[in-house]
């Protein structure tokens, strides 16, 4: 069982180490200029994020079929250096990317989101007309996104 389960353990860290360069690719595809760190990036005694790229977050990555979503969101907040927020991007094997944040610290999360959109707009003003239409969700008057309910 222990030579088993060390290749668990490595086919687990291959997996994570796998899940952040995705997430970080569709970070970019998305126009954020996020990109894979490694602790040997940061100072003894601190924790890297898994991918950098939205500033003001530490983002953890999971990449797992079962996830405890509170474990997770503990472990970021444990991690976080000092004035960042925590962040839990994660995904399962055909699956699209989710995250999860606390509630409080969702207006800072869509400030990031807005001021990194911006930037990167400002650095390639071809960028929105090369992505016009891609992922977006137009809303009516009312504030609905223009599709049916049906709960």
């Amino acid at each position: 069982m222990g030579c088993r389960g060390a290749v668990q353990r490595m086919n687990a860290r291959r997996k994570g180490a796998e899940g952040e360069r995705e997430l970080a690719a569709e970070l970019r595809r998305l126009g954020f200029g996020a990109a894979r760190k490694t602790s040997a990036m940061y100072r003894p005694g601190d924790v890297a994020p898994d991918v950098s790229g939205l500033p003001g977050f530490h983002i953890e990555v999971k990449r797992t079929e079962v996830l405890n979503i509170h474990a997770a969101l503990a472990q970021a907040e444990r991690d976080c250096a000092p004035g960042e927020l925590p962040l839990v991007c994660f995904r399962r094997n055909r699956d699209t990317w989710r995250c999860c944040c606390r509630l409080a610290d969702v207006p800072a999360f869509a400030r990031a989101v807005t001021d990194a959109l911006r930037a990167a707009a400002a650095a390639d003003p071809w960028a929105d007309a090369a992505q016009a239409g891609q992922g977006q969700v137009s809303c009516t008057s009312s504030g609905t996104t223009g599709q049916e309910d049906t709960a």
